[in-house]
């Protein structure tokens, strides 16, 4: 009977040591995403500012940007971004091609603004 209780003393308290692994991981991980910039930092500009252009376009499935555009990203204070660039898409006809364009947006406070898009003649 004691090596029985011996063995549940051991697995509550490896329960015990488990949960408290866990609580202390969860809260190291949510310190490092309050303190990166995560909702107004160029990749997410990026991303929204690619969302801005496929909707913009005939087929936005087909959409594939530039490589690298990321380091394309300009910062205009703390929450502006614009970035002049390209997305290869196929048209009405299905054929694809490559449109230049220039786009601008704002975080503001909880959501994602386009300011201004152009798609450019080359």
């Amino acid at each position: 009977m004691d090596s029985n209780n011996q063995k549940a003393g051991c697995g509550v308290g490896g329960f015990v040591v488990f949960i408290i692994v866990v609580v202390w991981l969860s809260s190291v991980f949510q310190c490092e995403s309050t303190t990166r910039p995560a909702r107004s930092s160029k990749d997410m500009a990026l991303v929204m500012i690619q969302q801005f252009t496929k909707k913009r376009l005939k087929a936005p499935l087909t959409a594939r940007f530039e490589p690298g555009a990321l380091l394309k990203v300009q910062r205009h204070g703390d929450h502006s971004f614009s970035i002049d660039s390209y997305v290869d898409a196929q048209n009405s006809f299905g054929a694809v091609i490559r449109q230049h364009f220039s786009c601008k947006v704002l975080y503001q406070g909880t959501q994602w603004e386009l300011v201004s898009f152009t798609f450019k003649e080359r």
